[in-house]
């Protein structure tokens, strides 16, 4: 077996000692002597080996041996430097008679060993237990056997190179090692540890405790319920294990395993097979805690408490070198799951998918919700791109659905997405769900080659509630109807804050079964006509709204504003055409909007009105803030009403008193492009006569109504 090679690698030095030792003991020779012919047969095995301290003995009241200061190296197997200050051996001399090298206890002192990589760390701290047994092994013409009843070895270090940060290198700490009774007969020997495992410089971990080998040629198996494991100054964990390894099939099978303490449990199993040439892993694992925020704190996380109370993690997986392989995946946080199935490809490309479903979702729920709500300039994409940053610019796809999710008071039903990447380029192929009563569908391209990275989307949104919509998302209940809308833009940062700054886009859009609750358009039209002449007046009992035909409009978005280019309705007989703009960050609406009466009447019931309303654009402005406790309203423009009632009152007592000889029905009826007419076919008249004095009478009337109307006449 290649690990008892290893193994034997570094005792073998030790052996030729003792073969000295014993040839010294039988035939009264000087050990000493024997240092240049041990240092050559360590050579002859790959092994530099220096003696630099004495080799002293005792025949009272034990056989004893001491070994001074040795340096060893065997660079093929990974060990650097392997060396130590002072063993001691106490040899059984009924088994010397037997010619058999029996050791009542081994002790080594702050021994140091330094390897290239863990297998050769592995070698050398193991190598006492090589003595155990070496049947039939001949220097000269002398058979012996080893046998160990005793070991110990104390303040011990191993560092284990780092090719990649040489700076950095792992410490391994053996404060104690001892065992009784070693053998590789099968039969089981207890060990007791307590070593400190220092990777890189970072915050050591700890395992102390005892356990129970058996080892037997090239299999062992292994035990223990007296585990203590801890990282720092964090809790202890308790842990419990049972396993054994096959060395002709470098497998190794841990079919029981327990880890637990105060605030969290870890149980499952492990196979390894090919460790020698191809691992690979299999496993099963199941986590749990009932108080996650003890368990943040025992382990001196920085920044705030979990979110979560309660949380249970379960995964089945395969791992190798080039690939992880998550064939089950389960994660229950409070009442929410997450479930699903995945892998992570390290070579030759790396590769990474994850098809995650799951249960509803409440962001709201998690304590402290609404504070990182508002945090708009916190990053955006880190946390939907952060598992992408493993793939250095491999290929990855991601794909999660959940029947609901909901944040900020609003629930999307189905959600699902579906996202790609390659080459640093995000591609998301589908965010939709139900909101609403509604559904919406985005699809964007995320280049993150960009030191800020460069969003484009295409958005659409169909049938969606406006009534819920702008009661959850503001306070305005003054507009409902369906909204139907198409979005296509772009824009760059990585925050939420400046990716709304530097939007840019154009959409289209359609409202249907539009319903205005703060103004009757077809009723104030009715209005002005009853001012303008109360024989136009109508008892009729006006709905508080104007429900309009369906709405189609335009629009262009840049950063914080959007501006509405276009937007066309009716309202019966009264065509509506808007123009405006939207404040987004002060959330202000600023709309003007005008009408225009086609026909006599405003519609099939309603008001009949004068012909000087028929196509006059009537404008109504609509203006203010959609946020929750604002106000919003719309009404007709104040100054073009003053205006138009005065300049049909001027008109009217022009026709009294100046044009009797046309009827008062005729002249009231007359739309204004008529009057025009006449007005131009009189002053042509007037130009082909002669001049005649003007009528004093007239011109007093019009200046005194100009005076107290303000305005002028037509």
């Amino acid at each position: 077996m290649k690990l008892v090679k290893w193994l034997l690698i570094a005792t073998f030095s030790i052996a030729l000692i003792l073969v000295a030792a014993t040839l010294w003991l039988l035939f009264g020779l000087d050990p000493n002597t024997f240092k240049p012919e041990i240092q050559r047969l360590a050579k002859e095995q790959n092994i530099q080996l220096e003696i630099r301290g004495d080799l002293d003995w005792t025949l009272w009241p034990t056989i004893a041996l001491q070994i001074g200061e040795i340096q060893l190296s065997a660079p093929a197997q990974g060990i650097t430097q392997l060396s130590w200050r002072q063993a001691q051996l106490s040899l059984d001399r009924t088994a010397l008679l037997q010619r058999q090298l029996l050791f009542n206890s081994i002790a080594i002192d702050r021994a140091q060993l330094e390897a290239l990589s863990a297998s050769g760390a592995g070698t050398a701290a193991l190598a006492p237990a090589a003595t155990a047994e070496l049947d039939a092994v001949e220097t000269g013409s002398l058979p012996f056997t080893l046998a160990v009843k005793r070991f110990n070895l104390s303040d011990s270090r191993v560092v284990i190179a780092n090719p990649q940060q040489p700076e950095a290198p792992t410490s391994i700490a053996i404060n104690t090692l001892a065992t009784e009774k070693l053998s590789l007969d099968g039969e089981p020997f207890p060990v007791n540890l307590d070593i400190t495992l220092q990777p890189g410089g970072d915050n050591p971990l700890q395992l102390a405790g005892s356990a129970e080998i058996a080892v037997k040629q090239q299999d062992a198996s292994f035990s223990s319920d007296d585990l203590q494991l801890r990282y720092a100054q964090t809790p202890a964990l308790a842990i419990r294990l049972a396993g054994s390894f096959k060395g002709t099939e470098q497998s190794l099978l841990i079919d029981r395993f327990t880890a637990s303490n105060d605030y969290a449990s870890v149980q499952g199993k492990l196979s390894a097979g090919g460790l020698q040439d191809k691992p690979l892993l299999k496993g099963e694992l199941s986590a749990s805690s009932d108080n996650l925020a003890g368990l943040a704190k025992s382990l001196q996380l920085s920044g705030n408490a979990p979110p979560f109370t309660t949380a249970n993690l379960e995964a089945a997986f395969t791992a190798s070198p080039e690939k992880i392989t998550l064939s089950k995946f389960s994660l229950a946080v409070d009442q929410q799951t997450l479930r699903g199935s995945g892998y992570f490809q390290q070579a030759p490309t790396r590769e990474l998918e994850l098809l995650l479903t799951g249960s509803s979702l409440n962001l709201d729920a998690l304590p402290g919700a609404t504070q990182h709500a508002e945090a708009d300039s916190t990053p955006l994409l880190a946390p939907l791109l952060g598992p992408l940053a493993l793939l250095e610019g491999g290929k990855g796809h991601v794909e999660l659905s959940l029947p609901a999710v909901t944040s900020r008071g609003v629930t999307v039903e189905e959600a699902h997405l579906n996202l790609f990447a390659n080459n640093n380029v995000v591609r998301i192929s589908d965010l939709s769900g139900s909101v609403f009563d509604g559904s919406f569908q985005v699809k964007s391209r995320i280049d993150l080659r960009r030191e800020n990275p460069l969003l484009t989307i295409d958005a659409q949104l169909e049938q969606l509630d406006l009534l819920q919509t702008f009661d959850t998302l503001g306070d305005v209940r003054d507009f409902q109807g369906t909204l139907t809308l198409n979005f296509k833009g772009s824009s760059a940062g990585q925050s939420l804050d400046a990716i709304r700054s530097n939007a840019k886009g154009n959409g289209s859009f359609t409202i249907s079964e539009p319903v205005l609750k703060s103004l009757n358009i077809e009723q104030t039209l009715c209005d002005i006509a009853a001012q303008v002449n109360p024989k136009y007046g109508i008892e009729k009992t006006w709905p508080e709204q104007t429900q309009f035909d369906t709405i189609d409009g335009t629009f262009q978005l840049n950063g914080h504003k959007l501006q509405l280019a276009s937007l066309t309705t009716s309202v019966g007989n009264i065509a509506v055409n808007a123009t405006g703009k939207v404040e987004l960050l002060e959330q202000q609406l600023n709309l003007l909007a005008t009408s225009r009466l086609s026909e006599l009447k405003t519609s099939a019931e309603g008001c009949t009105v004068s012909r000087r309303l028929v196509n006059q654009n009537i404008p109504i402005q609509c203006s203010g803030s959609y946020t929750e406790g604002g106000e919003l309203g719309c009404r007709p423009e104040r100054q073009w009403v003053n205006q138009f009632v005065q300049n049909i009152l001027l008109q009217e007592l022009q026709d009294r008193f100046f044009k009797q000889d046309r009827p008062k029905e005729e002249s009231a009826d007359l739309p204004s492009a008529d009057r025009t007419d006449e007005s131009s076919s009189a002053q042509d008249a007037e130009q082909t006569t002669e001049e005649q004095p003007r009528d004093l009478r007239r011109e007093a009337v019009e200046s005194l109504l100009r005076g107290i109307l303000g305005g002028n006449s037509e």
